[in-house]
């Protein structure tokens, strides 16, 4: 008789994505680099202000956001075995 051996069950990861717009207009911030920070993690919005993470732990994260003229946005982000999207409005330096 063989002995089977539990298997390790997979890590569970998820992405989280979204659209940073303006204040005000609504259009998209392009060019924003956005940072999972405990993570270490950042990538850049596209044109149309989009961004995305994969490979995501369940857990608490701090979304930073920096733009040239725009105001540092920051938002806490909780992955638990899904997905999450966010929608987001950055502040001009002005607002």
């Amino acid at each position: 008789m063989q002995q089977g051996y539990p298997c390790a069950p997979e890590p569970v990861t998820s992405a989280v994505y979204g659209t940073i717009v303006q204040r005000g207009n609504l259009m998209p911030v392009a060019g924003a680099e956005v940072c999972l920070a405990e993570l270490g993690d950042c990538t850049v919005t596209d044109a149309t202000g989009s961004f995305g993470f994969t490979d995501v732990a369940d857990g608490s994260y701090t979304l930073v956001s920096t733009a040239p003229g725009y105001k540092t946005l920051t938002t806490s982000v909780t992955v638990a075995g899904g997905d999450v999207s966010l929608d987001l409005i950055q502040f001009r330096g002005n607002d």
